[in-house]
């Protein structure tokens, strides 16, 4: 999805993670799977995904696996291969059980947020009025907790301060920008719980899913047996943190600057190069425009220095001479070597 919806797409799919994680039934996300994949498994038109060739979608070789239509067929046979394991072969869990999360959810132990996004599902009851999550950010950034109920009664979310103290509360779900520091998520029933106990999801993630704005501007000269890209700097709703730069089809460098210069390439050979942009969370701009060079010219040869041998040390009295031999290599063929000696008293 893209646009008012894509936000919504992210904590749906967070929210069904939770609810098939505690149902042990396969999940696939391929929005997610996607994202990895250069310009996220897109196609120039940013709807369809890549592949290969058209009769090669159900390939999955190492790097066949960079396409969009690659990647769905492998899992969606692996999907089907799980369902088929967990209810025909032998029957059963999916997973082995979890190691289990930290703490056990009340205000003196709370369940420990050690990852965004962070999915657990949970149960309120008489006996459990309320369960408690903490998260200790170590950056600024936008936070979400959001909860759904699979019985009767609605859920109520209350972020808290270090001090219990609430910050954001809301039906469902509260965010609020968190600086760094120590929060605590609080999850009650918004009537009254049933003693034998409602289940409930819980989801706690980052709000910022913006994307980096595509690097405009895109260029790539040739010269000295070199290849040189330029671009302007992406924007994004909170920082970029650097560039991903691609040739033929693959993450190549990552840099910080505007420009890079490729000096591992093969004179009047073809190459095609883009950028993206990421920020602090990771997450990626679309591509540039793709760009097709063929390296001019040759690199001129490295002119390394000699590599002098130890002369070694020698004590003589004032007055005398001295005599030593001064050796040196050099791995340039063809270079004359020049020698000349200085000491002092």
């Amino acid at each position: 999805m893209s646009g008012d919806h894509y936000d919504e797409s992210i904590t749906l799919g967070h929210l069904i993670r939770a609810l098939s994680q505690d149902r042990q039934v396969p999940f696939l996300n391929y929005q997610h799977a996607m994202w990895s994949l250069p310009n996220h498994g897109l196609g120039g038109d940013n709807v369809h995904p890549t592949y290969v060739e058209y009769n090669r979608i159900a390939w999955f070789n190492p790097e066949d696996l960079d396409y969009g239509y690659n990647l769905r067929n492998l899992l969606s046979l692996e999907a089907l291969q799980r369902m088929y394991e967990s209810r025909v072969a032998t029957p059963g869990p999916l997973d082995s059980e979890p190691a289990g999360y930290l703490g056990s959810g009340t205000l003196a132990d709370p369940f420990i947020i050690d990852e965004l996004a962070f999915v657990h599902t949970g149960f309120l009851s008489t006996v459990t009025p309320s369960v408690y999550y903490r998260y200790d950010s170590n950056y600024g950034f936008g936070f979400r907790a959001m909860a759904t109920s699979q019985g009767e009664s609605g859920i109520h979310v209350e972020l808290l301060d270090a001090s219990m103290q609430p910050i954001a509360t809301g039906s469902v779900w509260a965010e609020n920008w968190l600086s760094p520091g120590t929060y605590y998520v609080r999850i009650l029933p918004e009537g009254t719980p049933q003693q034998t106990g409602e289940a409930y999801q819980f989801v706690a993630m980052d709000t910022d899913i913006q994307m980096p704005t595509v690097p405009q501007n895109f260029t790539v000269s040739s010269a000295n047996g070199t290849v040189t890209l330029n671009w302007s700097a992406s924007s994004d709703n909170q920082a970029v943190a650097g560039y991903r730069v691609f040739r033929n089809g693959r993450t190549y460098a990552t840099t910080p600057e505007l420009w890079f210069v490729d000096t591992d390439v093969v004179s009047g050979q073809e190459y095609v190069y883009s950028v993206s942009a990421f920020d602090r969370a990771d997450i990626e701009s679309y591509h540039s425009t793709l760009s097709h060079i063929v390296v001019q010219g040759e690199q001129p040869p490295v002119n390394h220095p000699p590599i002098l041998a130890q002369v070694g040390n020698q004590t003589i009295r004032v007055g005398q001479p001295v005599q030593f031999t001064i050796q040196a290599s050099d791995e340039d063929p063809g270079s004359i070597l020049e020698y000349a000696a200085a000491g002092t008293n």
